[in-house]
């Protein structure tokens, strides 16, 4: 398969071997992939019914020649519940590294924090005293915030009278009544 000018459907096959693929008229940085055989861009997000079958969809593309380390990449549903927390929850969600571990600091504001990273195929949501805690990564987003939000009712607080109020609002959502003291 030629590397230039590749119509849509030769973009859809060069995606399903695990090639990367931009548009011509795609900005810097951006492009598609193929994960799970759903189409997602270069943030995770899902791009399946993108394609409206415009002229200028048909042709143009290219496969990606320089990738970058998966390694390096969350997942799309590490970046679907990220927004989640930040844009539905007001979560001031931070990507922090820390032993060449990438991890979203969850902004518990209690007196454990919540980091959350992936390790496999699970979301593993790392606490203070040495509290670990995993998920797979094949839950909706739904499923990994009510997941989240009991952790942080029930292992975040430790007996504090500290927290996040946005996380306070969420664990309210699905009935969770965080355990606060009087320290």
């Amino acid at each position: 398969m030629q590397n230039i000018d590749l119509t849509w459907i030769e973009a859809k096959e060069a995606m399903l071997k695990g090639k990367r693929v931009k548009h011509k008229y795609f900005c810097e940085g951006e492009w598609f992939e193929m994960r799970n055989r759903s189409i997602v861009d270069e943030k995770g997000n899902d791009m399946q019914q993108w394609f409206k079958n415009e002229i200028w969809q048909g042709t143009g593309w290219s496969v990606v020649e320089e990738q970058p380390s998966s390694s390096a990449l969350f997942s799309p549903i590490m970046y679907r519940v990220i927004g989640a927390l930040v844009v539905d929850h007001g979560i001031a969600v931070e990507k922090e590294c820390w032993e060449k571990v990438s991890f979203f600091n969850l902004a518990s504001y209690a007196k454990s924090h919540m980091h959350l990273f992936e390790e496999g195929d699970e979301f593993v949501l790392r606490m203070r005293y040495g509290k670990e805690f995993r998920l797979p990564l094949d839950n909706d987003v739904d499923t990994v915030v009510k997941w989240l939000a009991e952790h942080y009712a029930y292992d975040a607080i430790c007996g504090r009278s500290f927290g996040n109020e946005r996380w306070d609002m969420i664990c309210e959502k699905y009935d969770f009544e965080p355990e606060y003291g009087v320290l």
